[in-house]
């Protein structure tokens, strides 16, 4: 058994007085007091729920996931790989309205929209591009059912951080319409 030592203070009195039973004079200082470092043994194992003896599971029965909506449905696809930006490069439509441009490449096989965002820092900081990205994002969603399938690039200049949202939307379907007198 190990031995503590615990020096009793004056503002500590009275916790030496509920340990001990009796209140220590002013200047009295006890030097050591025994206190056992093992706990005694108890007669019964301490009781753990089923949530704890296996980490993994929780205890509760599996039930099915909840209902609620579904799955979003996206209406336009994001352009990938690099032969998809070459045909963009190499023949595709250009047209600009206002404070956006777009290159497009019509083909069969692309049936949503895929669509690309070029935002470069003259836009602004990074904040700023991010805000302008999800509102042509949400332009082109909105619109998916005007454009015929392909590829598009739709890009912004710096003055477009600064238009409210119905100035966008407007000049984004005059960029539509254009595109669609092109082809």
């Amino acid at each position: 058994m190990f031995r503590r030592s615990r020096v009793v203070t004056a503002p500590l009195q009275i916790l030496s007085a509920t340990a001990t039973g009796r209140l220590a004079n002013e200047g009295e200082f006890r030097e050591q007091e025994d206190i056992p470092a093992q706990q005694q043994a108890s007669g019964t194992q301490a009781r753990l729920s089923c949530a704890y003896v296996d980490p993994r599971r929780s205890g509760h029965p599996q039930v099915a996931p909840g209902q609620g909506p579904g799955q979003a449905v996206s209406l336009i696809w994001r352009l990938s790989g690099r032969a998809q930006f070459d045909q963009l490069r190499q023949s595709g439509t250009r047209a600009s309205a206002g404070a956006l441009w777009c290159v497009r490449y019509l083909d069969g096989e692309s049936d949503p929209p895929r669509v690309a965002f070029a935002l470069g820092k003259p836009l602004g900081n990074a904040v700023v591009r991010n805000l302008v990205r999800r509102r042509l994002r949400a332009l082109a969603n909105e619109c998916s059912k005007d454009m015929p399938s392909g590829l598009y690039l739709f890009g912004a200049r710096p003055i477009a951080a600064d238009l409210p949202f119905d100035e966008l939307r407007t000049m984004f379907h005059q960029l539509i319409r254009r595109l669609s007198d092109t082809a």
